[in-house]
C-alpha cells in the first residue's frame, strides 16, 4: 500500500489496517513456530512477532486514555498483557502465546470494524 493509498484513509481505516496487519503477522509466526524447528524459520517468527510488538504498542499509543475512561484503561492493559505474552513466546520459542495474542487481536479487530462508519456511496438519486 503506497503513502498516497494511506492519505485516504479515515483514521479508523487506519486501525484497521493495523489490526490486519498484527493478525497476519501472528498468524505466519504462529505457523512458524509450531511447524518448523529449522533456526531460519525460527528467526522468520521471532521477526513477526517483534513486528506485531511494534504495531501493537502503536495501537496502545493511539489510546484516548484521559478521555476514554475504564474503557480505555482496560484496553491498555489488554495491550500491555499482549506485550508480555509476546515476549515470553520468544523467549521460550513458544506457540502457544502467539495463539492467545491472535484470539485476542482478532476480538479487538472484530469490535472495532463492528463499531466504524459504513462508506457513504455516492449515488446519484433519480426523482
Amino acid at each position: 500500500m503506497t503513502e498516497q493509498d494511506l492519505a485516504g484513509k479515515t483514521p479508523g481505516e487506519l486501525i484497521c489496517l493495523l489490526y490486519e496487519r498484527v493478525c497476519r503477522d501472528l498468524d505466519d509466526a504462529r505457523i512458524l513456530l509450531a511447524a518448523d524447528a529449522r533456526p531460519a524459520s525460527q528467526a522468520d517468527a521471532i521477526h513477526l512477532i517483534v513486528h506485531a510488538q511494534q504495531i501493537i504498542a502503536e495501537l496502545r499509543s493511539c489510546v484516548n486514555t484521559p478521555e476514554g475512561g475504564d474503557l480505555a484503561q482496560n484496553l491498555v492493559q489488554v495491550y500491555e498483557y499482549m506485550q508480555f505474552r509476546l515476549t515470553e513466546a520468544v523467549s521460550k520459542r513458544d506457540a502457544l502465546p502467539v495463539h492467545e495474542v491472535l484470539g485476542l487481536v482478532t476480538e479487538l479487530y472484530q469490535a472495532w470494524k463492528s463499531v466504524l462508519p459504513m462508506p457513504v456511496k455516492n449515488s446519484s438519486v433519480q426523482a
